[in-house]
């Protein structure tokens, strides 16, 4: 919703490919805010704490004589910088820190705005590479934030910036005319803005990269309110080429007109960041319906809480996951889930945690219908213009976990069950066999030696059912074969008879069933499963019947038992894992 949102979110980006732990801080005339990530919810508290006790000038404190323009450091071991503080000192050891490297965000012509800091436990982790990126990045923010101010201020005062050091072209994204130049424009590519009038884009592009060109207009028409960015190359009428740093959006007018803007920076000679800040037109409506797009995407549901409980913004996935209206105060949904009032009211006494509040950790609930929600909230500090103060907002994400807890119930589940299913042919297996290897003749060995037979035959299964339920959650392909049904199940029962002495089975497949297309291992599996599983659930002398008949355009196979059955109720939960 804003920029200080977003750089404040910055650091878990770079955890852990970059540092075991980063810490953004942004200044402002009247605000201080601070952004880390850790690689656990322990050191980020750790690392929060350290950037609440350190001054403003978060990079020299860190590593005394660091240069305005950044620095990589060793935490040493003497009493200077961070180590005259007993806290300090006792906090980078409970880090284990070692090495720091650290860029400010800001520079002369707007002043110092914050710090951007990666830390990492191996000594000498850092070098000039890693100090350019850093820069680079604390580069990146000052300017969004920048831009974020300029935006606000163009917004409010139904203004256009057409002037600015960037080139920006405007032109129609299916005919290529240009429709509008900037100075910039103009002078990048070395001629006046109005002889570029009219004039396609594609003249701009050097030949040998007009086809790349092309295909990041073509992405950028098929996702309309969505700008990509890309390195690219344009011709100035001299026959120079500039490489510049390109950004392209086609963007939907309020009246369903559609334009094109290509937006370019010259980094041949990588000036001054600060003086080449972009100052890109825009309209109020544009920017609101570009923003509730990339939200109403989202699969979480997204909802905007303002400081009186009222939802300012609820994306669609809101609606889907409560199955209904979205709430219009935070207080009806407090009250829909049963979450007390504004979600603060004190700690809700289940099984799924602490209390749902601002900077919590998110919090799982059971839904009336059976499904399991994850509920987060995060503080936002909202401003609709430069002159309006923040206001102490709230964002809520809604997430549907259902299938994740049933997935990891049913596999908690399934490994107890798999437990005891393993042991019993295991200790069969392994106690005959100690039997059968002590001296002497046992009259009672070809018996033990059928037991063993069978128990191995029955490990065998439970393993293969183990390959298949691997296969089936890795997404089981079946290929396919010609397949007669009456000729598996007769030898299939048989085998399936041996093992249940107290049930009678029957098999009632006729002969002349026509050829299906299945893969063999898995036809039988399944077969083999409803049949022990009839068996299992038999009373003692009944009978177990497997019916084979044609339906329309397949075959259908019945196992027919006289077992207890299961509640109708139950129905709908046969086939969950």
């Amino acid at each position: 919703m804003d920029i200080e949102t977003t750089a404040l979110a910055l650091p878990r980006l770079a955890i852990p490919g970059l540092a075991d732990w980063c810490a953004i801080r942004l200044l402002d005339d009247d605000l201080d805010r601070v952004g880390t990530a850790s690689r656990s919810p322990e050191e980020e508290a750790a690392v929060q704490r350290l950037a609440s006790i350190a001054p403003p000038d978060l990079g020299p404190w860190l590593a005394p004589g660091a240069a305005s323009g950044g620095t990589v450091a060793s935490i040493a071991g003497d009493a200077s910088g961070p180590l005259a503080d007993p806290e300090a000192a006792s906090i980078l050891e409970r880090l284990s820190t070692r090495s720091v490297v650290m860029a400010p965000i800001g520079g002369p012509s707007t002043g110092l705005q914050g710090w951007l800091v990666l830390g990492s436990r191996t000594p000498d982790r850092y070098g000039p590479e890693d100090l350019a990126m850093v820069r680079d990045v604390a580069d990146r923010v000052a300017v969004a934030r920048e831009r974020s101010r300029l935006f606000a201020a163009i917004t409010r005062f139904k203004a256009t910036v057409d002037v600015t050091e960037d080139a920006v072209y405007m032109f129609d994204p299916d005919s290529l005319r240009l429709t509008y130049v900037n100075r910039g424009g103009a002078d990048l590519v070395g001629c006046d803005a109005a002889d570029l009038g009219d004039e396609s884009i594609i003249r701009l592009q050097p030949a040998d990269h007009e086809t790349a060109f092309r295909m990041h207009l073509a992405e950028a028409r098929r996702r309309p309110g969505r700008s990509g960015s890309f390195t690219g190359v344009l011709a100035r009428r001299d026959g120079h080429r500039v490489p510049v740093d390109a950004r392209l959006q086609v963007v939907t007018l309020p009246d369903g007109a559609r334009t094109a803007i290509l937006t370019a920076r010259d980094i041949s000679d990588r000036i001054d960041v600060q003086a080449r800040l972009s100052r890109i037109a825009g309209d109020e409506r544009r920017q609101a319906a570009e923003l509730r797009a990339v939200i109403h995407a989202m699969g979480d549901g997204i909802m905007v809480v303002e400081p009186s409980g009222r939802v300012s913004l609820a994306n669609d996935a809101v609606a889907t996951i409560l199955g209904g209206d979205v709430p219009a105060e935070l207080a009806e949904l407090a009250e829909r889930l049963q979450l007390g009032s504004m979600f603060t009211s004190g700690p809700h006494e289940d099984e799924t945690g602490p209390e749902t509040g601002d900077g919590a950790q998110p919090r799982t609930i059971r839904l009336d219908d059976g499904r399991w929600l994850e509920i987060a909230t995060y503080p936002a500090d909202l401003a609709g213009s430069l002159t309006e103060e923040t206001r102490a907002s709230r964002i809520v994400v809604l997430r549907d976990v259902t299938r994740a807890r049933e997935a990891e119930a049913a596999r908690e589940a399934f490994l107890g069950v798999l437990s005891h299913e393993l042991r019993t042919p295991v200790t069969t297996i392994f106690g005959w066999a100690k039997v059968l290897q002590r001296p002497g003749r046992r009259p009672d060995r070809a018996e033990m030696l059928a037991d063993i037979e069978v128990e191995a035959d029955r490990l065998y299964r439970i393993v293969e059912d183990l390959l298949a339920l691997t296969r089936v959650e890795g997404g089981i392909r079946v290929e396919g074969e010609p397949l007669l049904v009456q000729h598996l199940a007769g030898p299939l029962v048989a085998s399936e008879a041996r093992r249940w002495g107290e049930v009678t089975f029957e098999v009632e497949v006729p002969s002349d069933l026509p050829a299906v297309v299945g893969e063999r291992t898995y036809v039988e599996q399944v077969l083999r499963n409803l049949v022990s599983n009839a068996a299992k659930y038999s009373p003692a002398g009944t009978v177990v019947t497997v019916v084979g008949e044609v339906a329309p355009e397949e075959v259908l196979i019945r196992v027919l038992d006289r077992g207890r059955g299961f509640d109708p109720e139950e129905a709908d939960r046969l086939f969950e894992l």
